[in-house]
């Protein structure tokens, strides 16, 4: 008994002391964050974090003029540098320009150098064209000025926001889990250690914004819920909290359903039902709908008033999506789930413009990991509900108390951030789950959770390893990031010196303009497939700068001098201006180029490079010993051999769920205008097809001038889709002839499979040929060079 007395005398001691050493881990963990963010964000060349490049033009603009852009209404019209984000709400741009407004940034165009050959969301061959932007080394050293001093007063605004949303979402997840200590530390330490969280949290992006409001917003919710805040006071800071979010970005406002069910459980649960009538309760739920709904208009309505007025739509999407484009059709369950690995690498880490990754495994140890802690939820879940009399009851939300209220809404939050993000994939190009980190303290709380649960009681001591488990490994992953994937992603090739290439197996000694010489070349491989890379080493030398920047083309030419496959870039792997070149510095490039996998064999290719101008195009002349003066150099041959096997051309296009093509064959790559050309199309069923489908072959250049086209059904209509089964090899040979006033030049062979609905509209059947491709209406076999 004397213990048990001793034991509650110091009880509030211990809870003390433990609240304080949590307090001290938080503090850790924030301030790891922070060390983490700003070397991220000092590190990383400028422009180069996700849509930085275009988030970045929206800050300098608002702070040069103080006003917001209009965007064009126009589908494919050119915006401002900023892009679509200029049909963004405003308050993070605003914020970031206040704080920048004093920095001269009238040297923006010289520090804002897009690169026109990096693709956002594509991993480049042989790691070249990963840079979004073009870096001069006397414009980014430090200390800096300009616009580029300016980049990195608002990446550090943004970093100290990270730091915000992860103080929230501990205070969020103790909200949660009053009674745990070590959930909201290792919540907090899986949300902050994130590799992809802390790399936005280091740029120019309004998502550094809207998460730390958005969880604000929540929390505020659940703490109204507990009655921990009380009317009028708890609305109307839930309804200033939810106002600049979605005065951030439209994605928050799925808070709104969220306020809403807060106050009418609130209303339902504080009247005295059997004391007074049905109108009272509504009465209190009108006024507390109304106390967070007025800060909400007062702060953002003007805002989508404003796109209401401007563009006939208050979300402002049809600007938005004039701007980056919409898809082409809307994906189905298929093609979304075949983007599953760039959606979970865009949460996980996948840097740069979504286009430097981590190793495979990491990504697959990850997912696993993610996976197992799903289940555990869900085996919870189901435990809490069924462990009942009535599990019923367990599911109407007006039976539940305070607590349980909470924990749902904190469930809806990242479930309904979930579905909007799959609704806004199937409009644009979107995969990218970082778009979920507005409920990023929730997604770690799941991730620790779940994993937790799957420790038996028996086995206490695991307890704290496996909650840390996610915590530890992205820390290390975090802190291995920087040095070993993403800075090496900027790192241009090393200088070499004359001497070692004058022994070069293959000379050339090929001068571009004066601009650059190409001293010689190795060429790794001689016989390839459709779907190999070409290994190539080129050695150049600068000559002397361009006043406008020049790219460099390799192109491998087929048949025809067709274009079979290519690669055009900046020199140093796409990291420099042909008008910083230094004059006499020799270098050794490595170019992986790959071979289309649906590319006609056999054929002979041809090595040609050249460079050009990139506003008009104009290549330069190119002269050397043993080259005949004109605008490429030509060397090398690589033989592209068919693959083996009785199917000629095997591919494997898939056409919905419904048909894929095998192989393909053709008479002929030249074709003679007014000449037949006769194309074989190999096809199996994947599936039993109630609807007849229309195969359309057709023959379009670049300027989308057809030379031919053939529509019809599987052989003349003698074969058609509704007759087909599972399984089923059919051979389809399509006559096509070439128009006589069919322009000479190269055309591409696309093939498209479309039905005709009653309102005689045509829908293509999605077309996917390879691993996480985002579906297409139609499949480019090959080129063909018309005569």
């Amino acid at each position: 008994m004397r213990e048990l007395r001793s034991t509650i005398r110091h009880l509030p001691f211990a809870i003390r002391h433990l609240h304080i050493c949590g307090l001290a881990a938080l503090w850790l963990i924030v301030i790891i964050f922070l060390a983490l963010g700003i070397a991220y964000s000092v590190l990383i060349p400028s422009f180069e974090v996700s849509d930085e490049l275009w988030h970045f033009p929206m800050v300098q603009y608002i702070a040069t003029h103080w006003e917001l852009p209009v965007q064009p209404l126009q589908p494919g019209a050119e915006a401002g540098p900023w892009q679509q984000e200029g049909s963004q709400p405003p308050l993070y741009y605003g914020l970031a320009a206040l704080i920048t407004s004093g920095i001269d940034t009238s040297d923006m165009e010289q520090a804002y150098r897009f690169n026109p050959q990096a693709v956002l969301g594509v991993v480049p061959e042989g790691r070249h064209d990963l840079n979004l932007a073009l870096h001069h080394p006397s414009l980014e050293r430090f200390p800096w000025h300009g616009t580029i001093l300016a980049l990195h007063l608002a990446r550090l605004f943004s970093v100290v926001l990270g730091a915000w949303a992860i103080y929230l979402g501990w205070r969020l997840v103790s909200t949660l889990a009053p009674k745990s200590q070590w959930l909201p530390l290792a919540s907090a330490a899986t949300h902050a250690f994130t590799p992809m969280f802390i790399f936005i949290s280091a740029s120019v992006n309004n998502d550094a914004l809207v998460i730390p409001l958005s969880i604000l917003a929540l929390l505020l919710m659940l703490q109204t819920l507990k009655g921990e805040l009380v009317f009028p006071k708890a609305e109307f800071m839930t309804g200033i909290a939810v106002g600049l979010a979605i005065l951030t970005k439209e994605g928050a406002l799925g808070l709104l359903p969220l306020a809403g069910a807060t106050s009418l459980w609130i209303a339902w649960h504080t009247t005295d039902r059997p004391a007074h009538p049905t109108g009272r309760w509504l009465l209190d739920f009108c006024k507390r709908l109304l106390a967070w709904a007025i800060p909400v208009v007062l702060i953002a309505g003007w805002w989508y008033w404003r796109n209401e007025r401007l563009y006939g739509d208050w979300l402002g999407l049809n600007a938005f999506l004039n701007v980056s484009g919409a898809r082409t059709f809307t994906p189905g369950i298929r093609e979304l789930w075949a983007e599953r690995f760039s959606f979970m690498a865009a949460y996980w880490g996948n840097f740069g413009g979504l286009n430097i990754l981590m190793p495979q495994w990491i990504y697959t140890m990850l997912n696993c990991g993610a996976v197992v802690a799903g289940v555990g939820l869900v085996r919870q879940f189901c435990s809490w509900v069924f462990n009942s009399k009535k599990p019923w009851l367990k599911l109407w939300p007006f039976s539940w108390n305070q607590n349980t209220a909470a924990r749902a809404l904190a469930l809806i939050w990242p479930v309904a951030l979930f579905v909007s993000v799959i609704r806004w994939t199937s409009l644009t190009m979107a995969s990218q789950g970082r778009l979920v980190f507005p409920g990023i303290p929730l997604w770690s709380l799941g991730l620790v959770w779940g994993l937790r649960g799957w420790v038996p009681r028996r086995l206490p001591r695991f307890k704290l390893p496996v909650t840390f488990f996610f915590p530890v490994t992205l820390l290390i992953l975090s802190l291995l990031a920087l040095p070993l994937w993403i800075l090496p992603a900027y790192r241009p090739p090393a200088t070499i010196s004359l001497e070692e290439t004058t022994g070069l197996s293959n000379p050339i000694n090929a001068d571009f303009g004066g601009c650059l010489r190409l001293l010689g070349y190795e060429l790794q491989t001689s016989t390839i497939y459709p779907g190999d890379m070409v290994s190539l080493d080129l050695y150049w030398q600068g000559l002397a700068p361009t006043s406008t920047d020049h790219l460099v083309f390799i192109h491998l030419l087929g048949t025809g001098e067709r274009i079979v496959a290519q690669r055009d870039g900046f020199p140093k792997r796409g990291l420099i201006s042909t008008a910083w070149l230094t004059p006499g510095e020799a270098w050794k490039e490595h170019y992986l180029i790959r071979i289309p996998s649906l590319a006609y064999a056999p054929d002979v290719l041809t090595i040609s490079v050249g460079v050009y101008d990139v506003n008009t195009g104009a290549r330069l002349t190119t002269t050397g010993p043993g080259i005949a003066p004109g605008d490429s150099a030509r060397f090398g041959h690589v033989n592209l051999a068919r693959q083996p096997g009785l199917v000629p051309n095997p591919v494997a296009v898939h056409f919905g769920e419904r048909m894929l093509l095998t192989g393909y064959d053709l008479s002929t790559l030249t074709p003679e205008a007014g000449k037949p050309l006769t194309l074989t199309l190999i096809w199996e069923g994947t599936a039993v097809m109630q609807q007849n489908y229309t195969v359309s072959a057709q023959l379009i250049d670049t300027q989308w001038r057809k030379a031919a086209q053939v529509d019809r059904w599987p052989q003349d209509g003698g074969a058609p889709t509704s007759t087909w089964r599972p399984g089923q090899i059919l051979t389809d040979t399509v006559r096509m002839v070439i128009s006589p006033d069919a322009a000479p030049g190269i055309y591409d062979l696309r093939l498209t499979v479309y039905s005709v609905t009653g309102e005689s509209e045509i829908q293509p059947l999605p077309v996917t040929w390879q691993r996480d491709r985002v579906a297409e209406s139609a499949a480019i076999l090959t080129r063909l060079r018309v005569k």
